[in-house]
């Protein structure tokens, strides 16, 4: 590129009052300057605007590049969307209040985007932090090995269906046309919306990455409210279900083998759904959905889960509670 791109910057927050100076003093500090940080306010009810006006007030610097925005909460996707809707820059850059850029992070992005001119899209490794549940990188933990500094993905669309991709928004650029383009966030989504938008984004643009953690990604148990929603099992699994089916209905174009991984991720889904059933004790719900996972994809896996429904409901009961209450267990211990 002959001169610096404009980078628009946009960071929803709700209640990170104690944590959001940091997360911008690492977007404002960036060595390639940003355009301009639009910080959505979905709601909070802690100190957040005044700390934000304090932070401006003490950095005049960066007073005329921070936009601050106020909505009553409507969650995560909309108050990206109000960002997308207002960024002027060429590039859109994404960051939780939370978490934090490593020095250098947007100019190492756009050394890989000026040698992979055919991308509309660029991501880096991250670091979990706080969390020791999670002590690898994203790549890592992705199982995603690259022997470049920078490089290019090849079928950008069957990599984001290959869950998990290793992709987090926290790293994303991506240019601000595309990002309009593809109609923003959903916001049906309370789960599973980052990996919708770069579903979509994947059906348009090449993607390149950058191989080192650039990146600060605070997974501190509790804080998320992402990650409190995880936890109930029933609407991660009705989102992740809307999410697939939509993928199918509303993406004509897929190819056989695109189609076959989101088969594939409807019949986990279905035997994830069954298992719920049977810990209830409703077995015909979970004969249903066994016989749903069978039609999503035929695997011996499900096959067999469906005929022991059938015939011995009662011992595929506790053979799925028993794991259920030893993966509950090893989660506990890692807290």
């Amino acid at each position: 590129m002959d001169r610096s791109p404009t980078v628009s910057v946009l960071i929803p927050t709700y209640n990170r009052a104690s944590v959001l100076l940091s997360t911008l003093e690492s977007v404002l500090q960036q060595t390639l300057p940003v355009h301009e940080v639009v910080l959505v306010d979905d709601g909070s009810t802690d100190q957040t605007q005044g700390r934000v006006r304090e932070f401006l007030e003490q950095q005049p610097n960066f007073r005329d590049r921070v936009r601050y925005l106020y909505q009553e909460n409507a969650g995560k996707s909309a108050a990206l969307n109000r960002g997308i809707a207002l960024a002027s820059g060429e590039w859109i850059a994404f960051l939780d209040s939370d978490d934090l850029w490593m020095e250098g992070k947007l100019e190492e992005q756009f050394r890989a985007l000026n040698a992979y001119a055919e991308c509309g899209v660029c991501f880096t490794d991250a670091r979990f932090v706080n969390d020791r549940q999670l002590s690898t990188s994203a790549f890592e933990y992705a199982n995603k090995r690259y022997a470049s500094a920078h490089g290019i993905v090849h079928r950008p669309t069957e990599f984001i269906l290959g869950i998990p991709h290793g992709v987090y928004m926290q790293t994303l650029v991506a240019r601000t046309e595309l990002v309009r383009d593809v109609g923003g966030f959903d916001t049906e989504l309370s789960l599973g919306e980052d990996t919708d938008f770069l579903f979509r984004l994947s059906r348009r643009t090449a993607f390149c990455f950058v191989n080192r953690p650039l990146v600060h990604i605070d997974r501190t148990p509790g804080r998320s409210r992402l990650t409190d929603l995880a936890r109930l099992e029933e609407q991660r699994l009705r989102q992740r279900m809307y999410l697939f089916e939509k993928w199918l209905d509303t993406t004509g174009d897929l190819n056989w083998k695109e189609r076959r991984m989101i088969h594939g991720l409807l019949r986990e889904v279905h035997s994830e759904w069954a298992s719920w059933y049977l810990r209830s004790g409703n077995y015909t719900g979970a004969r249903q959905e066994c016989a749903a996972a069978l039609r999503a994809e035929l695997r011996p896996a499900a096959l067999l889960k469906w005929v022991l429904a059938t015939i011995a409901p009662k011992l595929l009961r506790s053979i799925v509670t028993r794991r259920h209450e030893a993966r509950m267990k090893q989660s506990l211990s890692w807290r």
